[in-house]
């Protein structure tokens, strides 16, 4: 028996890969396209009544893939699929995750609701932004780490010993586990503030990095900003070479034109839990990592 998987326009190659990899999944057919006005419309051209379904959806921006992403499933569930299990890679708007100042809003917390909302009765995803969005979702939530993908990477490299980073106070359980994977006690970790929003300034570097090799460990970059001012702290401490690792990659168009300027970061891993833009995957600097394999293993 075979069961559908659906997919927005978020990631279409990773849902193909999906499929592949997934021998008991085939690809449900499924419109989606737009009034004149710009409205979506989803139309399901699969019999989902009383069945078990999947869905492939990110939310990060632009909000057309939230939208696309909660009306398919709403779709689904209007017609009758009895289950609905939501592959979420990358989990957008999980940054506003508790109000740190008077007036914020709580995004993580609403994006849960209207996932949930919409129909889903299962949610997958990788790497979120901060552990308190797994705790907005009452539905059942796999929460998974690429960490581990990240590592078996990395272990092929052979660089010998490396100092681990953690760029924040946030990551550094991050960091510790992929040092602890890696079999590494180096470990460093640098306080930072933000004056604004996608803006960071580095107050202080604990740890010793001089002569040796360091592997910074993030989950995701937006505009490069944090990943290279680290490399620059990092660099005038003494430290070698250079890598970093992250799950997600949002290469938004600051990202893609900093990092490839930058010079001081000699490789950059990352999954593909966000589409890449092609001229990203041929780049020497960057190495994209499957995740597929992982997603599969825990649908």
């Amino acid at each position: 028996m075979k069961f559908f998987l659906f997919a927005t326009h978020s990631n279409p190659n990773l849902s193909q890969k999906i499929i592949k990899k997934a021998r008991w999944l085939r690809q449900g057919k499924c419109k989606i396209s737009h009034y004149k006005d710009g409205e979506i419309l989803v139309h399901i051209d699969e019999k989902v009544k009383g069945k078990k379904v999947f869905v492939l959806g990110s939310t990060f921006p632009p909000a057309e893939n939230v939208l696309e992403l909660i009306i398919l499933i709403n779709a689904l569930k209007e017609n009758g699929a009895q289950n609905i299990a939501v592959l979420i890679p990358y989990f957008g708007y999980g940054k506003q995750d508790r109000i740190k100042y008077s007036g914020d809003a709580m995004s993580a917390k609403l994006m849960a609701k209207i996932i949930e909302d919409a129909g889903a009765n299962k949610i997958i995803t990788l790497d979120f932004h901060s552990h308190r969005v797994e705790e907005y979702f009452e539905q059942t939530i796999k929460h998974l780490s690429a960490v581990g993908l990240l590592v078996d990477y990395f272990k092929k490299l052979k660089l010998g010993e490396v100092t681990i980073i953690s760029p924040d106070q946030g990551g550094i359980k991050r960091a510790e586990r992929f040092a602890s994977m890696l079999g590494t006690k180096n470990f460093v970790v640098i306080d930072k503030f933000r004056p604004q929003v996608d803006q960071s300034k580095i107050i202080k570097i604990y740890g010793e990095v001089k002569n040796q090799n360091c592997v910074i460990v993030d989950d995701m970059t937006q505009t490069g900003g944090t990943l290279i001012e680290t490399a620059k702290i990092l660099k005038q401490k003494g430290a070698r070479d250079i890598y970093a690792v992250l799950t997600h990659l949002v290469a938004t168009g600051p990202a893609v034109k900093n990092l490839k300027k930058d010079k001081l970061i000699k490789k950059i891993i990352f999954t593909n839990s966000v589409e890449a833009p092609e001229g990203l995957i041929k780049s020497k600097k960057f190495e994209m990592i499957s995740c597929e394999e992982l997603l599969v293993k825990n649908l």
